[in-house]
């Protein structure tokens, strides 16, 4: 095998453990916020605006701004994401929005702790 054929292999390698690991961390953030936010899913996108050419993404039908517009004082599920793990800023979002109260956001960090 040649050096250059040996480099491009790794690097195919390399693609498919970041979309796995991408796609395992996706499933384990829905399991552990899920008893809060019920209807929770995500999933991994291409992305190229963020350096990594991936980017984790969330989504809630009964959370989405378009459910919550107008009303005060809730957080946002990605803000309580990168608190918690400040390495992931810049590759998780909410395109459409995934707001919680106060007290959902806090047990949403209480159970993300738990399993830090």
């Amino acid at each position: 095998m040649s050096k250059l054929e040996e480099i491009g292999r790794k690097y195919l390698e390399s693609l498919v453990n970041t979309w796995s690991f991408g796609c395992k961390f996706v499933t384990e953030i829905v399991n552990i916020c899920s008893p809060v936010v019920k209807d929770l899913y995500g999933e991994l996108k291409f992305d190229r605006s963020n350096g990594t050419g991936q980017i984790v993404c969330f989504y809630s039908d009964s959370r989405s701004k378009d459910c919550i517009l107008n009303r005060g004082g809730y957080c946002k599920f990605e803000d309580i994401i990168v608190e918690e793990f400040p390495f992931l800023d810049d590759q998780i979002c909410c395109p459409y929005g995934v707001y919680l109260t106060k007290s959902e956001a806090e047990k949403i960090k209480v159970l993300l702790r738990k399993v830090k």
